[in-house]
């Protein structure tokens, strides 16, 4: 049970099954970089287990891969570099204000953050400047990826070898479906560019909210081709290429 406002502030329990949070370790793995070797990875969480970010893409995919643990409790811009230089993490997914405290750090060049396989960004939209100036400094790419709690959470990514475009939020994980429909009645599916509601279809979405079956009855909500979908609550665009842009909250 994963507990999350939402779209209205009121606290909800996200029912993740064994079944949901395996397939987002999956997905995002395979999305965003394989570890070929078990026991070659090394993480670097300062985003905490508490919060399914942190839960799916650093705890149960870490121990999926067999993945060494850098743990930082508690933020401090001087200990994360010195974990940086010392055990050079294959993998650093993160916030967008811990990658501007790094760039605000005057000697971060000198911790080697260019030895750092990955860098992502979620839980917050990363701004365009933040991303361009980190990977300029730095010399290593930032993605940014984007989820929801209901989702296990993650359902996009920017490519790791792909196009990228700047302010998407990238393409969807493998065997994740996505489309737009209009607000009125979030039945008419929408063309490409056009904005409307965010839905997902895929096996990492939720089963439902805990004890809420109104709550859950507006969320997952079976379309006319007899699927689940997952209604988000954001507003978005999808280009013709897959590419999905946030526009705001519904």
């Amino acid at each position: 049970l994963q507990y999350t406002g939402g779209t209205t502030g009121r606290p909800k329990g996200a029912m993740l099954t064994h079944r949901s949070i395996f397939a987002n370790v999956v997905q995002t793995e395979t999305f965003t970089y394989r570890t070929r070797v078990r026991g070659e990875g090394r993480y670097l969480l300062v985003i905490p287990y508490f919060h399914v970010f942190g839960f799916t893409v650093g705890m149960m995919k870490g121990v999926w891969v067999g993945a060494r643990q850098l743990l930082v409790p508690k933020f401090d811009v001087e200990a994360v570099l010195t974990l940086i230089r010392d055990y050079v993490p294959t993998y650093f997914p993160g916030v967008p204000t811990l990658y501007v405290s790094l760039l605000s750090h005057p000697r971060a060049e000198e911790y080697g953050l260019d030895r750092v396989r990955i860098f992502t960004s979620g839980a917050a939209p990363c701004p365009v400047d933040v991303r361009e100036s980190f990977e300029r400094r730095f010399g290593r790419p930032l993605f940014e990826g984007f989820g929801l709690t209901e989702a296990s959470p993650v359902t996009h990514s920017t490519p790791l070898y792909g196009m990228r475009k700047v302010g998407t939020v990238g393409l969807p994980m493998p065997d994740t479906d996505i489309k737009v429909v209009d607000t009125d009645t979030g039945t008419r599916e929408l063309p490409a560019g056009e904005p409307g509601e965010l839905c997902i279809s895929g096996p990492q979405v939720m089963k439902g909210y805990w004890n809420q079956p109104e709550e859950t009855a507006r969320a997952l909500r079976v379309h006319a081709d007899g699927r689940t979908w997952l209604h988000t609550g954001d507003i978005a665009t999808i280009d013709s290429d897959g590419y999905t842009t946030i526009v705001q909250r519904k």
